[in-house]
């Protein structure tokens, strides 16, 4: 049923006469559409955009100097502006890529749209990952709380947590957690040393206390078995942190948790980000001399946020492998 609401949207399959730009070359081609991706045909060649991929699809009407065109922002850097010979083609389309690249509800995307292999289950699959890492076991075991997210709502329903925590003390961290992110495990090592995550907790400039999320964090220490101390990398600048303790955030006062120290790793946040990455494309796209294309590169800083991503990277893994656990966490729990 979803999949024939989903082709409806679908006015006309194929668009004759359709020009697409693509960097500084101009192609004429066919435009067919189907309801998991977009097919642009010139000559033998095709060039193929799922629509998953379409992170920005701007509809650009007709004029008298030009035809209308609808300008494609992928997720992959990907950028094509294709013209039509009508606004309302240009329409037509537009309303089909918006339809299919930003769904009402997760249940609409290609992936649930199409039929699923009987054998292949999603909740056993990640349950096969976390044997294969040896939970659960003596130090680890799933928790139920999250079977129906109400302990964290932007959980899996799958939490492995320490061995013998009480209920009560996960409710207890997860009040004291933003938005609830408690430190869940995401990875353990064949030496024993976990890889938890979560979010930061809610210190404020009180520097409060949580004697339930220093129990939690406690039992992650123990079900290390070298017991080393564990590291909790705040993968921030410093400033930032100390920044969000004003809005009653922050970060762990160590001397409140035991066998721990609080690492920070300067990774700048996710809207910092988004606008190197603007820049970024901004500057692979532009026609300039190469000294000025390298002074740009230079100034949209991409390049050292990545650097900064993977130094924090290395040092957690250096960690692990040298038989610490480690809690990550920035200031939400962003993925």
């Amino acid at each position: 049923r979803d999949r024939m609401e989903s082709l409806d949207i679908i006015k006309n399959p194929r668009y004759e006469d359709v020009w697409l730009l693509r960097g500084r070359k101009k192609i004429k081609g066919t435009l067919n559409l189907v309801d998991k991706q977009m097919i642009f045909t010139y000559g033998r060649s095709e060039i193929w955009v799922i629509y998953g991929k379409v992170s920005q699809v701007v509809r650009k009407p007709s004029s008298p100097t030009q035809a209308a065109s609808l300008e494609i922002t992928c997720k992959d850097f990907l950028v094509l502006e294709v013209f039509f010979p009508s606004d309302v083609e240009a329409s037509q389309v537009y309303d089909v890529i918006v339809h299919f690249s930003q769904p009402e509800t997760t249940q609409k995307l290609a992936a649930f749209r199409s039929p699923r292999t009987p054998s292949w289950d999603f909740r056993e699959s990640l349950l096969e990952d976390y044997k294969h890492m040896g939970a659960p076991d003596g130090q680890w075991e799933l928790s139920k709380l999250n079977d129906t997210y109400k302990l964290c709502s932007t959980y899996s329903s799958i939490l492995f947590v320490p061995t013998d925590v009480p209920d009560a003390v996960l409710f207890g961290s997860a009040r004291f957690r933003s938005r609830g992110r408690i430190p869940a495990l995401s990875f353990r090592h064949t030496n024993g040393a976990s890889l938890c995550r979560c979010s930061q907790p809610l210190t404020g400039v009180q520097n409060k206390r949580s004697a339930e999320d220093e129990a939690l964090i406690e039992a992650i220490w123990k079900a290390n078995p070298s017991q080393k101390e564990l590291v909790i990398v705040d993968t921030r600048p410093k400033v930032n942190a100390l920044a969000n303790k004003a809005g009653g955030k922050g970060y762990e006062i160590v001397e409140n948790y035991g066998h721990c120290r609080l690492v920070f790793h300067g990774i700048q946040n996710i809207h910092t980000m988004r606008d190197s990455l603007a820049a970024l494309i901004k500057v692979c796209r532009s026609d300039v001399p190469m000294a000025a294309y390298q002074n740009a590169l230079e100034s949209c800083s991409w390049l050292k946020h990545v650097r900064a991503v993977l130094d924090a990277a290395a040092n957690i893994a250096k960690y692990l492998e040298s038989g610490s656990s480690v809690i990550v966490h920035c200031s939400d729990g962003w993925d």
